[in-house]
């Protein structure tokens, strides 16, 4: 079906992103198999909590590294290479200690509204390994980008989908829900992690061999953009993406956040994994058409059309069906999920679609611009949907607003990525 979509005019292009989703169909396929399991042995407050520590190790990531492995592909000089990874390391090992400071005056539970039973400790454990791993896990993949080794990438998102659903099965079948979905992730981002350092050996040590201060001091001055302007952008799109649970927990209740986070789980899993990997791609190929003709509305509109012919049957298909697959599939318990779900599906449709194509405010250099977007619909979002959960609406008009607000967002984002192409 791919194939039909992009035609064989980009046939190096077509490969690359069809490398990518063969690999990656089994990280699609595995939560969605894995998950009917998990709500029969884990309840929506377990998932809520899930949920919301997930919102915090997420927004920590993303500062963690301080986006410095998105410039990975930039350089031509492999000495910046190396610097730049031995940077984003550095500063994920800076976040952790940062977290563990002040965790001696706060209590996390409480902060993070969780069930009370959880030591700090563990919570704190749970934190910083998920960032620190995380860490690394971006600056291999985005260093496996630059090499076209994306076949490994797509085998590292495979091991770590086999190895979380696994350990948290394992986890749930012995009786150990405390923090057990957030543990499960962690192994399976380990193992995932493992895959990179199997391929590249012990080119993984040599980077460590005799870095130059300066040189990592150059490239945090030179590509200072990316922690400013990206770290603030890829934030507010997180944390918009995150405002439901943080909010809802507020105000609805645990349970609530849990019905919520099987919802945009079942939708985010397969929505991310197959723009990912197509963004993956797009972003060598947006490059290379600007270099070459100073323009990327070719290669813009082909993989438009290819996203929008792809989208229209599952998403039509939620549309009809939520309720009855969430119950079917999930259990009876599990039925509000299925009208989360059709509340959300304005949103991703619209992000399946439009987010890939983005990518060319980086390559144009008007990250300060993608930044005003996103602020600009993160303040508008959070408002909706603090003033329709503090009005007590029912959640899934809240939510149908803020898809909404987030549709007409996106239609007019991919307007402005199609004239700076």
């Amino acid at each position: 079906m791919f194939k039909r979509v992009f035609n064989s005019n980009l046939s190096s292009y077509q490969s690359n992103i069809l490398k990518l989703m063969s690999g990656t169909f089994l990280a699609q396929l595995i939560p969605l198999i894995v998950a009917p399991i998990l709500t029969r042995l884990y309840t929506p407050v377990d998932f809520g909590v899930y949920g919301t520590l997930s919102a915090l190790i997420a927004l920590l990531t993303i500062f963690s590294t301080g986006k410095y492995e998105l410039a990975l592909n930039i350089p031509s000089n492999l000495k910046e290479v190396k610097s730049l990874i031995i940077l984003s390391l550095i500063l994920s090992v800076i976040t952790c200690v940062f977290i563990s400071a002040l965790s001696l005056f706060f209590d996390l539970n409480q902060i993070l509204n969780l069930d009370n039973t959880t030591p700090n400790g563990f919570i704190l454990l749970v934190i910083c390994l998920s960032v620190l791993v995380n860490g690394i896990n971006l600056c291999f993949r985005y260093l496996s980008n630059r090499t076209r080794y994306f076949s490994i990438v797509a085998r590292s998102q495979i091991l770590n989908s086999l190895a979380s659903g696994a350990s948290k099965i394992s986890l749930g079948y012995m009786g150990l829900t405390a923090l057990s979905l957030n543990t499960g992730d962690i192994v399976g981002a380990f193992i995932g992690l493992a895959s990179y350092f199997r391929k590249y050996k012990n080119k993984v040590f040599r980077i460590f061999i005799g870095f130059d201060i300066k040189s990592i001091k150059s490239v945090a001055y030179k590509y200072r953009d990316f922690p400013i302007y990206q770290t603030l952008n890829s934030g507010v799109v997180r944390m918009i993406s995150y405002a439901p649970i943080l909010i809802f927990s507020q105000y609805y209740g645990v349970a609530i956040v849990g019905f919520y986070e099987l919802s945009i789980r079942i939708l985010n899993r397969p929505l991310v994994v197959f723009t990912t990997a197509v963004t993956d791609v797009y972003r060598e190929e947006v490059v290379k058409e600007i270099k070459q003709y100073g323009s990327a509305k070719h290669i813009f509109l082909k993989t438009f059309k290819g996203l929008l012919l792809l989208s229209i049957l599952p998403f039509v298909i939620l549309f009809l069906f939520a309720h009855d697959l969430f119950t079917l599939i999930f259990g009876e318990e599990w039925l509000f999920s299925g009208s989360i779900t059709i509340a959300l599906i304005p949103l991703y449709w619209s992000r399946f679609i439009v987010s890939p194509l983005t990518y060319v405010f980086i390559v144009v250099n008007k990250q300060k611009e993608a930044a005003v977007w996103n602020t600009t619909i993160s303040l508008i979002s959070v408002a909706i949907l603090f003033t329709g959960s503090y009005l007590q609406l029912d959640v899934t008009k809240t939510l149908l607003i803020f898809s909404l607000i987030y549709l007409i967002y996106y239609i007019l984002l991919f307007l402005r990525s199609y004239k700076i192409a």
